[in-house]
């Protein structure tokens, strides 16, 4: 690393630093910029690898979106719905990443799980109702029962899910760096069971609307374990490894 290399390195880490040092210090219901974080970590060229689970058509309330189209990272999206999964793969088409798409779903266990979605979905109805779709089936009902005439459109198929480690191990990456999950109500079980002493983000992006509340509790206390800071934006926790802050 050159000179000017490294002082441009130092001075982003300390510009990092800065901003989550200033997070901490406001009040807990004020929302991070998950995008000002994620610019300055891939501004040091730290992220290379990146994972999402749930990555739904790409486009909505999608915030690696940006980075994939705009940089050059190597990038895994999953998505179990089939609809979603070719709209993914369109809206991807011209992406500047290395983007492998797979239709399959994240467990703690390779085996074949029960997925739930709404059915007949039409071009004029509300653009959650495919954003809902889940292998957990109260988190879906539960999402659902805001309209329960929805409760007469329920499908549901088998997928092939895989665990996140033998998705990274298929690809033989030995370093994931930015790990995404909406997985609507099985980010608890996905981040339970991924050993972060062994495969350890740089940053974790997960939703935290479903869990329960022991749940959440106990991942913050597994995070903060292993050396993560951890900062909130609305129903979206966003891990930091202290490994980028120091």
């Amino acid at each position: 690393m050159t000179i000017s290399s490294y002082l441009i390195y130092r001075k982003i880490r300390s510009r990092l630093r800065s901003i989550v040092n200033n997070l901490f210090k406001q009040p807990e219901n004020v929302d991070v910029d998950i995008q000002k974080i994620i610019k300055y970590i891939i501004q040091k060229d730290e992220i290379k690898n990146v994972l999402q689970i749930g990555s739904n058509d790409g486009l909505k309330n999608d915030p690696l979106n940006f980075w994939i189209n705009n940089f050059n990272l190597n990038v895994i999206l999953i998505e179990p719905l089939e609809d979603n999964f070719w709209k993914l793969k369109e809206n991807y088409s011209s992406a500047k990443s290395q983007i492998i798409f797979q239709q399959i779903g994240i467990s703690d266990r390779n085996e074949e799980l029960d997925y739930y979605y709404i059915k007949d979905i039409q071009p004029n109805e509300p653009d959650w109702y495919d954003q809902i779709g889940s292998f957990d089936y109260s988190t879906f009902i539960s999402n659902i029962s805001v309209e329960p005439h929805l409760l007469n459109r329920i499908g549901h198929r088998k997928i092939i899910c895989k665990q996140l480690e033998a998705v990274l191990k298929e690809q033989k990456w030995e370093n994931l760096d930015l790990l995404h999950i909406d997985a609507e109500g099985l980010d608890y079980t996905i981040l339970k069971n991924l050993d972060l002493k062994t495969i350890h983000p740089l940053l974790i992006l997960f939703e935290t609307d479903w869990m329960k509340l022991y749940e959440l509790k106990d991942l913050k206390s597994t995070l903060l374990k292993n050396r993560y800071t951890i900062l909130t934006s609305g129903i979206d926790c966003i891990a930091i490894s202290n490994k980028i802050l120091m």
